[in-house]
């Protein structure tokens, strides 16, 4: 068999780099330009370089065994990724070479990429402002290990770029990152992988990548002694200030996190489609003028099924469906894959910027979509949420998070929101959807939108809402069917305190309970019973509402409809009984 000649260049195409990173096709496209070309004759990816000020240099063409810069551009060639910095933080990532730059990228982090162990002095030479925008920050430089051929020759290029990246970079400080030194070994001894883009595909989801990197980090960060640090600060009067922009006005800040919290059949997801159909459509919200004129809205709803209950739902609420997008999730229109933010958040961003009329994305409910991040650890959930708030600020979009609540009446309610604090501490505006204590047992259900957070309203503009639920007949295919919607009421004074707060009043106890589930057991034997008459003749019996409602729970009582209202009903036997 006859070998290849070394120099001889080996074709590469966008799809297949693609599939090698496991980077999406659309994310390298639209952020980083990267496009399918032709050098020397030899097909190849065209990977072009852009200052932070938007003026271009000279691309790089990646073959599948090499890189080559086009003649004569020595003057042109700079740290990749500058027009694609998140921000201008207090932390920088160095790594070698492109595909890290964008796998880092793409994993959120804050990153530059060299085009060589020997560029680093080029780069600068090319580009001196590049030294001031990384002075005074903390740079992580990712440290590839030499080489076989350069151990044999005891060469150490990585080092020697390190050692010169310390040398100009004298007001930062550089801290070097051997992520080998943390990789698994295979059975011969070796790390399984040794730079970024190994490490992401090794790992295949963003949670373990993202641990495996901030393992190194910190060690690394551990290990040197950091020289001294500025203080940095702005004047107050050089601030300029900013009016708060509303979706509903003193409800939903655009370019936030917004949660609708709430145990199941409460109405926080009702309420969704009824902002949903307001803002599609140019209506007022309930207490106020609309803010924005009609745009369109997306949707994530994991739990409902958009044939039957989404798309109906919307309908009800005379939303003009033409502007909801329900979004699915495809990587190539042949490959179905679940959205998960911590992963997709660009993918979300490439969404945004095709159909910019997008002002609201609700997410039904938003544990569905958070990938690999446990809910229930804070140090997971917050730099989760807090990518979600610079993500929503930067698009200028809003993001609705329904939430359920846990089922432990033993905290506050604002810790009962997805089973860690910060899920509310994070977002700017928490509201929670509940029925309303009233004295009156025997009357008609009231619910309320009680506000848990809105740290940019004084406390006296934070109105409760109340409302109920009406049925809407909607025509499916030939059959009317009815689906619920939200009816807004007036304003109340209930507090989320006042709402929640149960110490008072003690929930039933098992006596109770056992005594009101034999009584419900006997009294639906029959068939099913309206609610009204459910809780009208509990009462007379001696139920509360409360000890009924644990009663229906612990026997399985099924709510249906009968006509326009609720009935309850007993759950049919099972099979095998």
């Amino acid at each position: 068999m006859t070998k290849e000649p070394t120099d001889k260049l080996l074709p590469l195409s966008l799809a297949q780099y693609c599939k090698e990173k496991k980077l999406p096709v659309v994310y390298l496209e639209k952020i980083w330009g990267l496009k399918n070309a032709l050098q020397k004759g030899v097909a190849c990816i065209e990977q072009p370089y852009t200052r932070m000020d938007g003026t271009v240099g000279a691309p790089r063409f990646r073959f599948a065994n090499r890189k080559l810069s086009p003649p004569q551009s020595g003057n042109q060639i700079f740290l990749y990724g500058q027009k694609q910095l998140l921000s201008q933080t207090q932390d920088v990532i160095l790594v070698e070479g492109e595909s890290d730059t964008q796998t880092l990228h793409f994993c959120g982090y804050n990153v530059l990429g060299i085009p060589g162990t020997s560029m680093w002095e080029t780069c600068l030479k090319n580009d001196p402002n590049i030294a001031e925008f990384l002075a005074f920050k903390t740079v992580y430089v990712i440290q590839e290990p030499q080489s076989a051929a350069e151990r044999a020759k005891h060469l150490d290029s990585p080092a020697r770029m390190i050692a010169k990246i310390k040398q100009t970079l004298v007001a930062s400080t550089v801290i070097p990152v051997k992520l080998w030194e943390f990789a698994p070994k295979d059975e011969e001894g070796h790390p399984v992988y040794k730079d970024v883009s190994g490490l992401f595909t090794y790992h295949g989801r963003f949670s373990k990548f993202d641990s495996a990197l901030e393992i190194a980090i910190k060690a690394a960060g551990r290990a040197v002694e950091k020289s001294p640090r500025q203080i940095q600060f702005v004047l107050a009067s050089s601030v300029e200030m900013e009016i708060t922009r509303w979706l509903w006005y003193e409800h939903i800040p655009v370019g936030d996190l917004t949660v609708f919290a709430g145990m199941p059949q409460k109405g926080k997801s009702t309420a969704a489609i009824d902002v949903v159909a307001r803002l599609t459509t140019g209506r007022d919200f309930p207490g106020s003028f609309k803010q924005i004129d009609a745009c369109e809205v997306a949707i994530l709803a994991s739990e409902d099924n958009p044939k039957t209950t989404t798309v109906p739902r919307l309908v009800a609420a005379q939303a003009d469906i033409a502007k909801v997008l329900i979004i699915k999730g495809s990587e190539d229109g042949t490959q179905e894959w679940e959205i998960a933010l911590d992963q997709d958040l660009e993918r979300l961003r490439t969404f945004l910027d095709e159909h910019p009329a997008i002002k609201l994305i609700v997410m039904d409910p938003v544990t569905s979509y958070i990938g690999d991040v446990d809910p229930n650890k804070p140090k997971e959930v917050r730099p989760f949420l807090n990518k979600l708030k610079q993500f929503a600020e930067e698009m200028h979009v809003s993001l609705l998070l329904i939430m359920h609540l846990s089922k432990n009446p033993d905290v506050s309610a604002l810790h009962r929101v997805g089973g860690a604090a910060t899920w509310i501490e994070v977002p700017r505006s928490v509201w929670f959807f509940d029925v309303k204590q009233q004295d009156d047992e025997t009357a008609p259900p009231v619910y309320v939108m009680v506000n848990g957070k809105l740290n940019i309203v004084a406390d006296e503009r934070k109105r409760s809402l109340e409302y109920t639920f009406a049925g809407v007949e909607v025509d499916i295919k030939g059959v009317m069917q009815s689906m619920g919607t939200i009816q807004w009421g007036g304003e109340s004074d209930v507090t989320l305190e006042q709402q929640y707060n149960r110490k008072d009043k003690p929930g039933p106890t098992p006596v109770k309970t056992e005594a009101a589930q034999t009584w419900l057991q006997q009294y639906l034997a029959a068939g099913p019973r309206l609610s009204a008459d459910v809780f009208g003749d509990g009462h007379a019996n001696g139920h509360k509402k409360d000890t009924l409602y644990e009663a229906k729970n612990r026997l399985g009582v099924e709510a249906v409809h009968m006509g326009r209202s609720w009935a309850w009903k007993l759950p049919e036997p099972s099979s095998g009984s």
